[in-house]
């Protein structure tokens, strides 16, 4: 593994320029010696590298490339393939771009991810990720979306793999996306960890890189200052190493040719030629392919233009007639046209201008059609200098046009300003008024992006004052660390026989201390022990007074088909009697008539028997522990049995009590997923508490009965509800009711309203923690002293598919099923 990181770490790093400062035959004689397939396929990138930067070369170059991938398919090793895809797309992501070489290496870099992810090679699908996530650099309109995936997934998977080499260039990678999509303060994050990693690892390639695209997003915000201090960074960082070789080279190089940009867009002429002169001494200097030592003209040629030397200009077209093979070799023809264009407009040659603007247009499509409409727009101005007005007209329609098929604002907003002018000339007043229109319309959109441009660089700005702030106190909290250090150091060479003298009477204080503090955590642990068992036993009285409860209701559940049973047994025993009686007297009619009453009477018992056996099942069902997993419950159901157990439970305890019990289900009530048993004590704590209340109410009344004619009528409401996305059980008692105070504590531990020794004050705690703990719901509670008092469980509500609804075998609880008094 060490191995393929270090080979391919080389090859991505420098992206895949790996040939610059060596001769032509020296590399051909490597793809000879080459050991092994591995060492073939870098041997054969390198001459590809080679091609691809010399004029002319690109077909040899590809030539190659195709080599390398047949070579690893034979080779039958996966591996070796995604390593000579991504090797094709490493090569040509940097060069000179245009749209029919944009969708060659977008499918070497797609197969090669593919290739990984079929094999398990996360280590390639980084990196062609990364390699994917270099064409805005070069391509202008770009899915910001699909910048934003690749960058995702490159840091995914280097983050998975822990490469901290390849994880900075997937920061980077993903810092692109965000600055696509407008995010510039979450690119601003990304790219600082980049250099942050790059820091510490100590790569100077790294750091080049890193440093380098971190000043192209600035350049891009309009800091061209900040700009040129990170490139001058990356510059600084290749210098330092002790022999730069052809691993180097493309940095040092790329990196001084952003500079010269830097400089134009500052305006700054004087640093913009001394930068494009430095470039071309680098590429002198280390004898780099034809490509390297063209383009440092290609760049002094514009500046030229742009500065408005055409003198200067025209003289170095003319020392150098082999320019234009070095922008045709790229596709880049068009840009040379648009350069000798201008020029020749500038100096007054309309004929010579006229002739290279058509050029111009005619060629820019085979390299990047979304320049099209500056081409036309461009020429359109030219004419309307020239007053050739209909043709100027039929090219900034064409500028137009195209600006809305290519979403190009900043060009569709200059053609509308050129056709006003063009139409007001041409005597057109109403088309001129309509582009007028249009262009303020479109104008004011423009200018918002600009602002918000300038309002995302002050953004960067301040999180970048931000960082150097906070740089700044960490850097005086070291050195205020350090002073302290070294005035304790001489204060403690100053105090050491004091210390010395008093460290045995410290010594033994500390013993003495240590013995005490012994001592009290032992006594602070005992004491938190005893709290813990106290809790306990008041936690488990109340589970047991709840078991209480629901052991009495059980009883009186399981009494009345016991009584059935018994009672359908005695009548049986007279029966057979009587039938013996008929036998022997032979009357046979009689006889098979007491038979039919036997066997009427047994399938009574049989059906009550069946009903105690499935009340038996149910309660231990019920009764078990909990495992804590949560099962589909009908609700309804749920609530019908715990309610009937409760009343019955306290009517073993109180045969005089009566209460009327409402019901309100919702019968279409989905199953809920919850824990049965833990809900089943909720709902039984809620109807027990409940019948207290009105149970006290009645006592209270009835004293007070003598002196009015209302009877208190004890009342229970227990209903269901299906909301959007909860379920919601309501428990309603017209009892004693609580005051504001008691309402706000009600779900305190150990909090309860009943005498002493009637309850733990736990009831309450337990069940709200049950329902918003373990079920994350809500649990509510409001009243009115005196009158009533209402509990509202809430729980989360999670839809079950019809099927399974269908599948339970449980009826839902109906009015006439509660035991009325």
């Amino acid at each position: 593994m060490k191995q393929k990181i270090l080979l391919f770490t080389v090859a991505w790093m420098l992206m895949a320029y790996t040939a610059f400062s060596i001769d032509l035959q020296v590399l051909q004689q490597k793809v000879n010696t080459a050991k092994t397939t591995k060492e073939k396929i870098y041997a054969l990138d390198a001459l590809a590298t080679y091609y691809t930067w010399t004029d002319g070369g690109h077909a040899t170059a590809r030539a190659y490339g195709r080599k390398m991938i047949r070579l690893a398919e034979n080779s039958k090793q996966k591996e070796l393939e995604a390593l000579a895809y991504v090797l094709n797309g490493n090569r040509m992501v940097e060069g000179m771009f245009s749209t029919e070489r944009e969708k060659e290496l977008r499918g070497y870099y797609s197969k090669a991810i593919r290739i990984a992810k079929e094999n398990d090679l996360p280590f390639y699908e980084a990196c062609a990720n990364i390699g994917l996530s270099r064409i805005p650099f070069h391509t202008v309109v770009m899915d910001a979306d699909e910048a934003m995936e690749w960058g995702k997934e490159a840091l995914s998977v280097s983050t998975a793999i822990g490469h901290d080499s390849l994880r900075t260039m997937a920061l980077i990678a993903a810092a692109n996306g965000n600055t696509l999509k407008k995010d510039n303060l979450a690119a601003f994050h990304l790219f600082t960890q980049a250099v942050e990693l790059a820091e510490k690892l100590q790569d100077p390639y790294l750091l080049a890189y890193s440093y380098r695209i971190f000043a192209r997003f600035y350049d891009t915000l309009g800091d061209p200052d900040k700009a040129l201090a990170y490139f001058s960074s990356a510059i600084e960082s290749l210098s330092k190493m002790k022999h730069l070789d052809y691993r180097h080279l493309p940095w040092l190089y790329m990196t001084q040719w952003n500079m010269t940009w830097a400089y134009l867009g500052k305006g700054d002429m004087k640093n913009s030629f001394a930068s494009a002169y430095k470039v071309k001494d680098i590429a002198r200097a280390y004898n780099l392919p034809t490509s390297y030592q063209h383009a440092p003209l290609s760049q002094l040629l514009s500046l030229n233009v742009a500065f408005g030397k055409l003198k200067e200009a025209q003289a170095l077209l003319d020392a150098n007639p082999h320019l234009f093979s070095f922008f045709l070799s790229h596709d880049y023809e068009h840009t040379f046209y648009s350069i000798k264009a201008d020029l020749f407009n500038k100096a007054g040659q309309v004929d010579s201008a006229d002739k290279y603007y058509r050029l111009s247009i005619a060629t820019v499509g085979k390299s990047v059609p979304f320049w099209t409409p500056g081409k036309h727009l461009w020429y359109g101005y030219f004419l309307l200098q020239e007053q050739r007005l209909p043709e100027a007209i039929a090219q900034l329609e064409t500028a137009k046009s195209k600006s809305m098929e290519f979403h190009n604002l900043h060009d569709l907003v200059t053609s509308y300003k050129a056709l006003d002018s063009a139409y007001l000339s041409s005597g057109n007043i109403w088309k001129a008024y309509q582009h007028k229109k249009l262009y303020h319309r479109l104008n004011d959109s423009l200018q918002q992006l600009s602002k918000d441009k300038e309002v995302a660089l002050l953004e960067v700005q301040n999180e970048q004052k931000k960082l150097d702030q906070a740089q700044l106190e960490r850097q005086a909290q070291r050195e205020y660390r350090y002073r302290i250090r070294t005035y304790s150091l001489l204060s403690g060479l100053g105090v050491l026989l004091l210390i010395s003298g008093i460290l045995y009477r410290n010594n033994r204080q500390k013993k003495r201390t240590n013995t005490l503090l012994k001592q009290q955590k032992e006594k602070t642990e005992q004491a938190l022990y005893e709290l813990k068992v106290t809790q306990a036993q008041l936690v488990q009285k109340e589970k047991m007074a709840s078991l209480g409860e629901l052991t009495a209701g059980i009883a009186h559940e399981i009494q009345n088909p016991l009584n059935f049973v018994n009672n359908f047994s005695d009548v049986n025993t007279e029966l057979v009697i009587e039938l013996k009686e008929a036998l022997s007297k032979g009357n046979k009619v009689e006889a098979i008539s007491i038979a039919g009453y036997i066997q009427d009477n047994e399938q009574k018992i049989n059906l009550h028997g069946k009903r105690a056996d499935a009340i038996v099942k149910g309660m231990l069902q019920h009764a078990r522990t909990s495992t804590g997993e949560k099962q589909l419950t009908n609700i309804n159901a749920l609530a019908e049995e715990y309610l009937r157990l409760a009343y019955h439970g306290i009517k073993a305890q109180d045969k005089d009590f009566t209460c009327t019990l409402i019901t309100t289900y919702d019968q279409n009530l989905e199953k809920v997923e919850v824990v049965p048993q833990e809900l089943g004590r909720v709902l039984l704590n809620l109807f027990n508490n409940a019948f207290y209340a009105v149970q006290q109410k009645q006592k209270q009344r009835q004293v007070q009965v003598r002196f009015d004619e209302v009877v208190y009528k004890p009342i229970v409401n227990v209903s269901t509800s299906q909301q959007e996305d909860r379920v919601e059980i309501r428990v309603c008692d017209n009892g004693t009711g609580m005051p504001k105070s008691v309402e706000s504590k009600v779900f305190h531990p150990f909090f309860t309203t009943k005498p002493s020794g009637q309850g733990t004050g736990l009831g309450l705690s337990l069940s709200y923690d049950i329902i918003t703990k373990g079920h994350g719901g809500e649990m509510m509670v409001t009243s009115d002293e005196g009158k009533w008092t209402e509990f509202v469980v809430s729980l989360p509500h999670v839809p079950v598919a019809e099927e399974q609804f269908a599948a339970s075998t449980a009826a839902p609880p109906t009015a006439d099923t509660y035991p009325q008094p």
